[in-house]
């Protein structure tokens, strides 16, 4: 081995460059985020940004019109977080039914 490479991988390591945090094995944390009114004017974007934050892992959109078009056009992104869109009536807003797909949240 050249001792001048051998000195500059010496200095590399010594000046930090490779350090414990350049190898995390651990798990990141996964984040489950639930927009209500993830149509409208605010929810949107907001969905859009939750779907672009890394420490997100799923996002679900409610509203009472158009969050299952809101969830598709999120999908689109190239990002881990999954996406759902679920379209509600009031009864369901106010308590009276049951959301039929409440394992998906827990």
């Amino acid at each position: 081995k050249n001792p001048q490479t051998m000195s500059v991988t010496r200095a590399f390591v010594r000046k930090g460059a490779l350090n414990s945090r350049s190898f995390n094995s651990t798990a990141h944390n996964a984040t489950k985020v639930c927009v209500v009114g993830g149509a409208g004017g605010i929810g949107q974007p907001l969905s859009l940004l939750l779907k672009l934050n890394p420490l997100v892992s799923h996002v679900s959109v409610f509203d009472m019109v158009g969050a299952p078009g809101v969830a598709a056009d999120l999908s689109h992104i190239d990002t881990p977080a999954k996406v759902t869109g679920h379209g509600m009536n009031l009864k369901q807003f106010s308590g009276a039914d049951e959301i039929q797909n409440k394992d998906e949240f827990q």
